[in-house]
């Protein structure tokens, strides 16, 4: 049996979280084939950390990816096909599947690799919209979202059109408010 619960929550002491490969799952060479999608994964309340790091095919039978309370957190780095059956983001708060609180001043770079969070829904996309209009992130350089990542289930009904490039809903915008 694997784990389905990995909780770090008020570890005052800690500055890095490193997860390595295959980690939290339990088809960890085939996250497509796991039939179990019951797993949390829960880092709250750790004033100092700074990066968090999760290794290739990691919790990638997991329901939930919950950040929250990290005022110090400068990295996010998601290696591939970690969470590859999140069903939904919601950095808002508003969905209980991947929670992020949107004040993050310190945060720096995010990275999803290739294949990550790759069958979530995208009709929840506007949630990850509202949360880049709101979020609060002034010192944010770099996004990076591997092929693949964020990829959506690809159904026919997603289609806006019926010509390529089929123009999905899945649509991520991001805005830059200079005021």
């Amino acid at each position: 049996e694997r784990v389905r619960l990995c909780e770090l929550n008020g570890l005052i002491e800690l500055e890095s979280v490193v997860i390595g490969k295959r980690s939290f799952s339990t088809k960890p060479n085939e996250p497509w084939n796991s039939i179990r999608r019951d797993g949390v994964c829960s880092i709250v309340n750790c004033p100092i950390l700074e990066s968090i790091q999760i290794g290739d095919y990691s919790f990638g039978d997991y329901r939930l990816f919950e950040l929250n309370n990290l005022p110090s957190l400068q990295s996010i780095d998601i290696e591939y096909m970690c969470f590859y059956w999140i069903p939904s983001l919601s950095l808002t708060g508003l969905l209980a599947v991947w929670l992020i609180d949107i004040d993050y001043p310190q945060l720096q770079s995010i990275r999803l690799a290739d294949e990550s969070f790759d069958m979530f829904d995208p009709l929840y996309l506007e949630y990850l919209n509202e949360w880049i209009d709101n979020a609060d992130l002034p010192l944010l350089q770099s996004i990076e979202i591997g092929q693949e990542a964020l990829a959506g289930d690809w159904c026919d009904d997603r289609k806006m059109i019926r010509d390529e490039p089929f123009n999905y809903k899945n649509t991520l915008t991001m805005r830059s408010w200079i005021e």
